[in-house]
């Protein structure tokens, strides 16, 4: 199979599966009973209960609710908020949507370069710096976010007041809305200050999420990189005498290659590790809006982000499959 044909392959496999996804994240929303009764209470009249369940469709049968359901996702329908400001949830979702990517990328970042510098020193250096990182790998994967969160921000924030807290900018600082991305937003607006004002408040969401997923990638690298400096041709480099520095690079990159499967992986429990993020610090992304539409019981709300994140990271691993074909041609596709 040529390349191209693999990745119709892969493009066309996703139908299927975001078919069973959705198809779970229905039937599991309705096994929650009926979100009207739970949203406005069993002591509502029972024409208010008849006229908001004819208006979020639930009064019609389970099959034909399936089906509109189906086709509005497809067409890009997400339905209507049931809360009081009844706006269509496609719109909600993507006001939230730029906070959460912009913190999940700079938490990305934060945890392949930890990870990085950690899993090189301990395959390179071994003895006590190996067990040290190996400690650190599994010390950061055990940390609970809101509890490290809360640290980072009794440290940070409370004892020596060097970082903000919560929310995205300091008052009056937000950057004008171009594309929702503060970073992005703050250069195109041409104001240094917001940019750092943005940056300040990124720095401890992006390191507590950041830290927690680093210890993956330090375990994976530094038994890649232990194999891959056991192999024939590594040895040949250091028996022709063969700097240090350059056989590390080729020991690193050919370590590399697995480490990109694990990204794709990672950054789907990015996105969810995001929402104990943002409502650690009031990151006013999409985490804090499926906790706040919860709380209001807003059906439609929620199922819209928990698809929308569903669709994310299942387009996020045909991506990720696609690049790691370019980069390892000994895959047969």
């Amino acid at each position: 199979m040529k390349l191209w044909q693999y990745i119709v392959l892969r493009v066309l496999l996703i139908i299927p599966t975001l078919f069973i996804l959705l198809s779970i994240v229905f039937v599991l929303l309705r096994m929650i009973g009926d979100p009207i009764i739970a949203m406005i209470g069993m002591r509502a009249p029972p024409s208010v209960v008849a006229a908001m369940r004819e208006q979020a469709g639930l009064n019609k049968p389970l099959y034909q609710q399936y089906v509109d359901y189906i086709f509005g996702i497809l067409r890009g329908d997400f339905g209507t908020t049931m809360s009081v400001d009844h706006r269509p949830v496609i719109s909600v979702i993507m006001e939230r949507f730029p906070a959460t990517l912009e913190l999940t990328v700079a938490a990305f970042l934060v945890s392949v370069t930890i990870g990085l510098i950690t899993g090189t020193v301990a395959a390179w250096k071994r003895g006590l710096l190996d067990t040290t990182m190996r400690l650190y790998s599994i010390v950061s994967y055990a940390l609970f976010i809101p509890w490290f969160g809360l640290m980072l921000q009794l440290i940070f924030g409370v004892y020596f007041r060097i970082l903000p807290i919560g929310q995205r900018a300091d008052p009056g600082l937000a950057p004008p809305h171009y594309t929702g991305l503060y970073i992005i937003d703050s250069v195109m607006a041409g104001r240094f200050d917001m940019l750092i004002s943005t940056l300040r408040h990124l720095i401890l969401p992006a390191i507590t999420l950041g830290v927690v997923l680093s210890g993956v990638y330090t375990r994976l690298l530094r038994n890649n990189m232990i194999d891959v400096m056991g192999q024939d041709f590594i040895l040949a480099y250091f028996a022709r005498g063969i700097r240090d520095r350059k056989v590390l690079v080729h020991s690193l990159k050919n370590a590399f290659i697995p480490l990109v499967t694990m990204m794709g992986l990672q950054f789907a429990i990015l996105l969810t590790g995001a929402i104990l993020t943002e409502t650690t610090f009031s990151w006013p992304g999409l985490g804090t809006m499926i906790v706040e539409r919860i709380q209001y019981t807003d059906y439609t709300a929620v199922q819209g982000a928990v698809v929308f994140f569903a669709l994310f990271v299942a387009v996020t691993n045909v991506v990720i499959d696609i690049i790691y074909a370019f980069l390892d041609p000994r895959i047969s596709y």
